[in-house]
């Protein structure tokens, strides 16, 4: 069951705990301190708060008003932004329960307590609350997948040592602009061209042809030289799927196996590239 924060006076939250006990988990706390120290350890998902709580005894807060309970309400929003607060009110105070809504609580409702409707209120705070919660779920996710799906040309081998060799360059580029030579007085700085040299010194001619390396970077020696290592990767990466999928027919169980990743992944760096297009059946 999902849990229900109960603040307020003894009596009042014995009420509203008999009725709420059959649908929620409930926890209950007669004064602030207690009040936020359940809200850490249990992380409810509605906290009921009475308005007309005492927030601390004097010896707890000397020299302040026991009486403002919105120090409590600030203190739940700041530390439980995912828990909804509804706050109680005395019949005549509503605009106490306005300026509760702008301190961050959820919803307020006036005494004596409609029990049913408080209810209604709870149920919609606690819907909300957990989709908030699956939100948040999600785009951790999501974050997590695309820091890990670095792309086609991070997870092979081959084309780490391309992309070391390319931040090498701009390291020695980098220098020899700030040391203020002139390109006749330095020499040519070796570009894309002496990489791709590199490389298929180091790789065979076979696995090049596989994967289309060799014709992507002769193909960035010409047209990249303004790029950003990012922009260079994202070329390189669509140019090898492209390729990939072409040698092996549209067969992307093939082609998955060639490029290193799983079909799934192979996929999503179609969406991304804008290789896959929906209706068509790859």
């Amino acid at each position: 069951m999902e849990k229900v924060l109960l603040v307020g006076e003894v009596e009042m939250i014995t009420q509203l705990e008999s009725g709420l006990a059959k649908e929620y988990t409930v926890y209950r706390a007669a004064a602030t301190t207690q009040a936020l120290e359940l809200l850490l350890r249990h992380a409810p998902k509605v906290v009921v708060l009475d308005l007309a709580l005492r927030v601390a005894s004097r010896s707890d807060l000397p020299g302040q008003d026991p009486a403002d309970a919105f120090r409590c309400l600030r203190s739940m929003v700041e530390r439980r932004h995912g828990t909804k607060i509804v706050v109680l009110t005395g019949s005549e105070q509503r605009e106490a329960g306005y300026r509760a809504l702008e301190c961050g609580a959820y919803d307020f409702q006036q005494k004596p307590v409609d029990l049913a409707q408080l209810k209604i209120v709870i149920a919609r705070a606690v819907h909300l609350s957990s989709i908030e919660e699956q939100r948040c779920q999600l785009q951790e996710a999501l974050v997590r997948s695309t820091e890990s799906l670095e792309g086609i040309a991070d997870q092979c081998a081959a084309m780490r040592k391309l992309f070391n060799a390319m931040q090498t360059l701009e390291g020695q580029e980098s220098v020899s602009e700030q040391a203020g030579f002139e390109d006749d007085a330095a020499g040519p700085m070796p570009g894309l061209a002496s990489v791709e040299d590199s490389y298929c010194d180091q790789k065979g001619a076979g696995e090049a042809h596989d994967t289309g390396v060799a014709p992507l970077v002769a193909e960035l020696a010409l047209q990249t030289e303004h790029l950003t290592l990012r922009e260079v990767r994202d070329r390189v990466e669509k140019g090898m799927i492209t390729t990939a999928v072409g040698n092996c027919g549209g067969n992307m169980v093939r082609a998955s196996e060639l490029l290193g990743v799983s079909r799934p992944a192979l996929y999503d760096l179609m969406k991304k590239h804008g290789l896959f297009r929906p209706g068509v059946r790859h």
